[in-house]
């Protein structure tokens, strides 16, 4: 059957597994524009869980401060799974999956669009977790300040993962602030900002497969990469003001580290277990490399970075002196066409590209099809659309009812009728120090009750889930069944 949730709250409710929403047995379910909060789960699934082969949905919704041992917001057994424009929030596992955990997936789980914002695992995945053969696609993914023991972000654990376009910051753990591999597991991320992560691995702790490229790390504390066995590719990152060593791998590590940057790296060498690799051209900047393989042609001047915002890709962008431009591996190219550069900004993949053709570059874009989006364009508002890329749609000005203010002196500043509010954009009466500004109205939200009038499908009004008995609420899914 197919089961369908629109625009429902589900708060405070306590179960064993899927506190709020459990669902099992095969069949669809589809949950949208709904929210999650402050459910508490005794094993898995604060906020939902599926169970033995569900096809699933989840779109607009929100998970927040929910708590499990297992998957504190949804967990995800066996079936299908894809998340886009979703936010989670403050969700607790003991275990594993402090947001997100799913196991046995047969399909690739997909995320778009999501973001992940103060979650926390007591063991594996503070945002997400993926075990037992689960297979994760992430594209275009904010995590924020998580936390866990094992990859505050990211854990993968005989699974794989392949990540793109991701921005992490202040992620927190012992091992893996930001990745975390484990096993036979293998993950891809490409196209990453992680900034001030925190850990033995702050961008990522591996035992498996890694593969790297086009990565930005900055302001790492802890080793920017430990490997302790397994593969790694690393290729175009830029690792810099780490507080710590750059590259920490064990003899058994095999694998490739090319067209790179290691930039104020304040570990002593900067570099371990590199002579073993397959090694490119890098670049070395004021980092001990007493010692270190660190690949033919490798420079070790100034990268000449353009510099920038503390957390931006600009900060690595290299200037047009830059010794790393077309210093890069002669077997790779630019998207110009030219030899590559060294850096996250060189090679075939990198943030170099600008499908719409407006001037921004994708990394800075935040809808690379459309040429009326980009961080240069004017934001039209009330439309829902976030033109300009600054994460919010700009709002017109508020009609305070208020008359404009026609004073026949107004060009000097002075509110030449006192009695009456100034108006925003009076061209007549601009507002100047003295000039009469207290009067301007203070515009409140809608109460958000007022949402209640939203319908559900087939006709049914919006449903606020209340605590009740875990026996009850797992109808639910039952009582929505359109099949």
């Amino acid at each position: 059957g197919v089961t369908t949730i629109v625009r429902t709250t589900f708060t405070d409710n306590q179960g064993a597994q899927g506190a709020a929403l459990y669902v099992w047995d095969g069949g669809t379910l589809r949950v949208e524009d709904s929210s999650f909060a402050g459910n508490l789960a005794s094993d898995q699934g604060g906020g939902l869980y599926a169970n033995g082969g569900i096809d699933g949905t989840l779109t607009g919704s929100t998970f927040t401060d929910n708590t499990a041992v297992f998957s504190g917001a949804v967990g995800w057994h066996l079936g299908t799974l894809a998340i886009s424009d979703c936010v989670f929030e403050g969700n607790r596992a003991e275990t594993a999956g402090g947001a997100v955990y799913a196991h046995h997936a047969t399909e690739p789980i997909a995320l778009t669009d999501v973001t992940f914002t103060g979650n926390v695992s007591g063991g594996r995945g503070g945002a997400l977790t993926g075990a037992f053969g689960a297979t994760f696609e992430v594209d275009r993914a904010t995590f924020s300040g998580n936390e866990a023991a094992d990859g505050a972000d990211v854990a993968v654990v005989n699974g794989a993962m392949v990540l793109q376009d991701v921005v992490s910051t202040g992620a927190v753990a012992t091992r893996g602030g930001h990745l975390y591999v484990e096993g036979d597991a293998s993950v891809t991320e490409t196209r990453a900002l992680v900034c001030g992560a925190s850990a033995s691995g702050a961008l990522a702790f591996s035992r498996g497969t890694l593969t790297l490229a086009h990565v930005v790390a900055f302001d790492g504390i802890g080793a920017a990469v430990r490997a302790e066995s397994g593969t790694v590719d690393l290729a175009w990152l830029g690792l810099a003001a780490v507080d710590g060593t750059g590259l920490a791998l064990e003899d058994a590590v095999t694998g490739t580290v090319r067209d790179s940057v290691l930039a104020d790296v304040t570990g002593i060498p900067a570099a371990t277990g590199t002579a073993g690799l397959a090694l490119g051209p890098n670049a070395w900047w004021n980092a001990d490399t007493s010692g270190v393989a660190t690949g033919p042609e490798s420079l070790t001047s100034d990268p000449l970075w353009t510099g920038g915002a503390d957390c931006s890709w600009a900060r690595a962008l290299p200037r047009p002196d830059s010794p790393l431009v077309d210093a890069g591996s002669a077997d790779a190219l630019d998207p110009d066409g030219t030899r590559a550069d060294i850096g996250p900004w060189g090679g075939p993949d990198g943030p170099m590209e600008d499908a719409d053709g407006d001037g921004a570059w994708s990394v800075q874009d935040c809808d690379d099809t459309d040429p009326t989006v980009g961080p240069d364009a004017e934001d039209v508002p009330g439309d829902d659309i976030d033109q300009d890329c600054d994460g919010v749609d700009a709002t017109a000005p508020v009609d305070t009812g208020a008359p404009a203010d026609t004073g026949s002196a107004g060009t000097d500043g002075a509110d030449e009728d006192p009695g009456e509010a100034w108006a925003p954009g009076d061209p007549v009466d601009e507002p100047q120090s003295g000039d009469n500004k207290a009067e301007c109205a203070t515009v409140s939200p809608v109460a958000g009750g007022l949402w209640a009038v939203g319908l559900l499908l087939v006709g049914l009004r919006r449903r606020t889930v209340e605590p009740v008995a875990h026996s009850a609420h797992r109808q639910v899914g039952q009582l929505l069944d359109t099949a």
